[in-house]
């Protein structure tokens, strides 16, 4: 049955309230780590932070977004605690199985030095990353976006905060900052799920028929890959650029960067307050549904469009004066980024709608498809234009991911297998 207009205009007020504060905690740390290093440090914390990044993708093993489908699934029906308990209970052992590999991974493959104490000092946010992120993806299945809404907020803010306060010790002291952040927020969470899950009293206890634990790892598998593979595009071009150019460069092309990457979560607020009616597509509100998602994608790319234009615009004439004046080279590679932002707002609805429909495989053949093309294209472009060139590499690579993901929206929103 689809919700009321009201509720999810309730719960898409919700969402743009967290990517707010997401949005501002998210660049005032940008802002305070790009004042308080060297051009050089801030392009070495770019490298290190871009690799922990895909490590931190790693350790999801898919189960977040799975559990997500399963959920919204039963979230109108007596069964819904029983499955929030048991992918909770699945992904508290990917988390412990995760953190085994990682710590063997650091003290037997990393040789000694700031990198491997750096990963060692990461250990906590490892063991926690995965399940703050599980509480996200639960509570937007659940349609209930006030306690992703807290969970972001927690999250964003404090870091800037912890962060502020270490940032004196350099690269250690910014870990220091995120370890505590973690340890905070994962807090907040546990104490969000005990209130959730007192609000359930009278629940149906038991597991639905139809569902099983074995389902979710299954749908997990391919979920994995296209979120691996995901991290890994998003931040291949920044560890290609520094090995064929080096830290100034990088920290050049970071910055560009990190104006743009958070442009997408717009188009995310607005599908997380749409889309998970989509788990529940079927013969009898195609149609209507066929209708919200055109709206829904028409809206998100005229909004991006416009956020970017205004964007660019204000760059020229207050990067300089903001970042300093080293930082007007970002303004290229910052142009030129601009596709790929609009490729990957419109990506949100889209990967979306297949991954709520049990379409995840059709993800991850477009996203190696994008991999290969974004890996080859860096490699061909950065030796030669350096910062521009890996924002060459970026923007184009993604039109391969549009096209497909687009024809199997169409697809799927038709009812064709």
């Amino acid at each position: 049955m689809v919700n009321s207009s009201r509720k999810i205009i309730a719960e898409t007020s919700w969402a743009f309230a967290g990517k707010g504060v997401a949005f501002v905690g998210f660049y005032l740390l940008q802002l305070l780590l790009i004042r308080s290093l060297s051009v050089e440090d801030w392009g070495n914390w770019s490298v290190f932070i871009a690799v922990f990044t895909i490590v931190l993708m790693t350790s999801d093993l898919g189960l977040n977004i799975a559990a997500k489908r399963y959920i919204a699934e039963s979230a109108s029906g007596d069964h819904v605690e029983a499955v929030l308990r048991a992918t909770l209970l699945l992904r508290l052992i990917g988390n412990g199985l995760f953190l085994l590999v990682y710590v063997a991974a650091v003290y037997f493959l990393v040789p000694d030095g700031e990198t491997r104490d750096l990963l060692i000092l990461a250990t906590p946010v490892v063991l926690l990353f995965s399940f703050i992120e599980f509480s996200k993806s639960a509570f937007e299945a659940l349609h209930d976006l006030k306690q992703v809404f807290i969970v972001t907020m927690s999250e964003h803010l404090s870091r800037v905060g912890f962060v502020a306060l270490f940032v004196g010790l350099g690269l250690t002291g910014i870990l220091w900052g995120y370890v505590i952040t973690a340890v905070f927020t994962a807090a907040v969470v546990a104490v969000l799920f005990f209130l959730w899950v007192r609000r359930q009293q009278g629940s149906d206890s038991s597991l639905p028929a139809a569902f099983t634990l074995k389902d979710v790892i299954a749908y997990s598998v391919p979920l994995f890959v296209i979120m691996l593979g995901s991290f890994i595009l998003l931040e291949i071009d920044v560890i290609m650029l520094n090995l064929l150019k080096g830290d100034f460069e990088t920290g050049i092309y970071a910055t560009a960067k990190q104006l743009i990457v958070y442009l997408p979560h717009i188009s995310i607020a607005l599908c997380m307050g749409v889309m998970p009616l989509f788990a529940q597509l079927d013969d009898t509100n195609r149609a209507e549904l066929n209708g919200r998602f055109t709206r829904l994608t028409r809206q998100n790319i005229l909004i991006v469009t416009t956020v970017s234009v205004v964007l660019c615009a204000g760059a020229a004439f207050l990067l300089p004066v903001v970042y300093g004046e080293v930082y007007e080279a970002s303004l290229a590679p910052l142009f030129l980024l601009i596709p790929f932002v609009l490729f990957m707002a419109d990506a949100a609805c889209t990967n979306s709608l297949l991954d709520y429909t049990g379409h995840a495989v059709w993800r991850m053949v477009n996203l190696m498809v994008t991999l290969t093309c974004n890996i080859v294209l860096n490699y061909l472009l950065i030796p030669k234009y350096g910062a521009e060139g890996a924002a060459m590499a970026t923007s184009l690579s993604m039109l391969p991911f549009f096209i497909l993901s687009r024809v199997q929206a169409r697809r799927v929103l038709r009812g064709v297998n």
